[in-house]
């Protein structure tokens, strides 16, 4: 019973082996390991967010009614515009500063 154990930890820690640090041992292994997990959560809780969204648009937009839906719409559109901006200004900032002066 302990000898199986022992074998699938270590076949656990020897697939999870390059994130394991051997300076820091156990304890940077764990939050390497918390991080990735919290990661993961994350995503699977907006994935499970927009699946919803888009499953009960219909009822949704029943709900808000034209103006409502409207008002989503245009919000929506002005949140994906600012992203929009914001990586076009990085890449250009980014390119700007390897040009010489």
């Amino acid at each position: 019973m302990f000898l199986e154990a022992a074998k699938s930890i270590l076949l656990v820690v020897s697939a999870l082996f390059p994130i394991v640090d051997p300076i820091g041992g156990a304890p940077v292994f764990l939050s390497r390991v918390l991080s990735i997990l919290a990661a993961g959560i994350g995503s699977a809780i907006v994935a499970a967010t927009i699946y919803l969204c888009y499953a009960f648009a219909d009822r949704l937009a029943t709900v808000l009614g034209p103006t409502g839906t409207n008002v989503i719409v245009k919000l929506t559109s002005f949140l994906l515009v600012c992203i929009g901006v914001q990586i076009i200004w990085n890449g250009v900032s980014q390119l700007l500063r390897t040009l010489p002066h």
